[in-house]
C-alpha cells in the first residue's frame, strides 16, 4: 500500500499543491515513525537480489486496477506528453539527445543535468516530481561498469510524462527546467559518442528525444 499512497500523494500535489504538500509531509512523518519502531519495509523498485523477497506478491488493489486501465490510451498519452515536453524544452534552447523510437512507451523523460541530486531538489522545490532512478547498479557488477554507464547514472534525471500529466503541467515543467539552468549543455563525447551541443541542435531545429522503455 505504500507505493499506492505515494502515487496518490503525487497526483494530489500536481492538482492541489497545498493539500498534496500537507499529505506528503504526513506520509514522511509516518515513515519516520515506522523507522523508529524498527518496522522492516521493502522499497518498491529496489528489491535487488534478496531471495527472501522473491515471494512478495502484487497487492489485491493492484489487481483491481489492472482490469480498469485503458491500455490503448496509455502509450499514446505518454508519447504525446514526451513529445510535448521535448518541444517545449527545444523552444527554450534545450534540445533532447536521442530519438523516441516508434512503438516505445516511455517511462520517463530523461533529462541530462549538471548535478542530478541538486537538480532533483531544485525541481521538487517548485512542485516538479523529478525522479532519481538507477543511481547505482548491483554491487557485484559495479566494478565492471564503463565510464559511460557511470556518467549516465550521475547525470540523467527522470521527469514525469505519464498519462495523467496535463498540457499545462508539461509547460510548467519545461519553464522550471529552463529557468533553473539545470541542463548539461554538452554531452561529453568520451562517454556516449555524441559531440553536438544541445544549443546547436536546438538552433538547427532538431527534435531528438530520449526514452526509457
Amino acid at each position: 500500500m505504500g507505493q499506492v499512497a505515494e502515487l496518490w500523494v503525487e497526483r494530489l500535489r500536481s492538482r492541489a499543491p497545498r493539500l498534496g504538500a500537507a499529505l506528503s509531509t504526513g506520509k514522511r512523518r509516518i515513515g519516520a515513525l515506522l523507522n523508529m519502531l524498527g518496522v522492516e519495509r521493502v522499497p518498491v523498485g529496489d528489491v535487488g537480489f534478496n531471495p527472501a523477497h522473491a515471494g512478495f506478491a502484487m497487492s489485491t488493489w493492484s489487481n483491481h486496477l489492472l482490469v480498469r486501465l485503458d491500455y490503448a490510451a496509455i502509450p499514446r498519452l505518454r508519447r504525446q506528453n514526451f513529445t510535448m515536453l521535448a518541444e517545449r524544452l527545444a523552444a527554450s534552447g534545450i534540445a533532447p539527445w536521442l530519438n523516441l523510437e516508434p512503438g516505445v512507451c516511455p517511462l520517463f523523460f530523461p533529462l541530462l543535468v549538471k548535478d542530478k541530486a541538486a537538480a532533483a531538489r531544485a525541481l521538487r522545490s517548485r512542485g516538479v516530481m523529478a525522479t532519481e532512478l538507477w543511481n547505482e547498479g548491483d554491487s557485484l557488477s559495479a566494478g565492471h561498469e564503463g565510464p559511460g554507464a557511470w556518467f549516465l547514472r550521475h547525470h540523467v534525471l527522470e521527469l514525469p510524462i505519464h498519462q495523467d500529466i496535463r498540457e499545462e503541467q508539461v509547460s510548467y515543467m519545461a519553464r522550471q527546467v529552463a529557468d533553473l539552468n539545470l541542463v548539461l549543455q554538452r554531452m561529453p563525447a568520451k562517454h556516449v559518442g555524441l559531440q553536438t551541443s544541445y544549443a546547436d541542435r536546438a538552433t538547427s531545429g532538431a527534435l531528438s528525444v530520449a526514452s526509457s522503455s
